[in-house]
């Protein structure tokens, strides 16, 4: 597979009598992409490697996510799904028990860590 990078720009259009509003949109259009640009460069693309190669030889994957975390996670399920992979939402009835050489993926807070620590402990 051969990753392409595209270097998207807006291009506001010509400068009109309403032309406000469409600046304004051009303006929150960059700003979105300058925000996307300064995520992608931190990221570590060799700890993304290491993921892909985990994913690979996991025999089912779980993934666990709490709030909008946790829909973050519901569409990495799909995704991976979609991939050809078995792939679990922790908490949902049909989650079947977490075994030896499965993988969990848990996009979590501290607090939310406590919170879940807390709860596995009340039973």
């Amino acid at each position: 597979m051969q990753l392409a990078y595209c270097d998207i720009r807006y291009n506001s259009p010509p400068e009109t009598s309403d032309s406000i509003p469409n600046e304004s949109f051009a303006q929150s259009i960059q700003l979105i992409l300058d925000e996307n640009r300064r995520v992608l460069d931190k990221i570590s693309y060799f700890a993304l490697e290491q993921l892909a190669q985990t994913i690979t030889v996991a025999n089912r994957i779980f993934v666990f996510g709490g709030g909008r975390s946790g829909l973050v996670m519901r569409m990495t399920a799909m995704r991976l799904m979609h991939l050809g992979c078995q792939v679990y939402v922790v908490g949902e009835t049909i989650t079947p028990s977490i075994a030896r050489g499965d993988l969990l993926i848990a996009y979590i807070l501290p607090a939310q860590l406590e919170q879940l620590a807390d709860s596995s402990r009340d039973g």
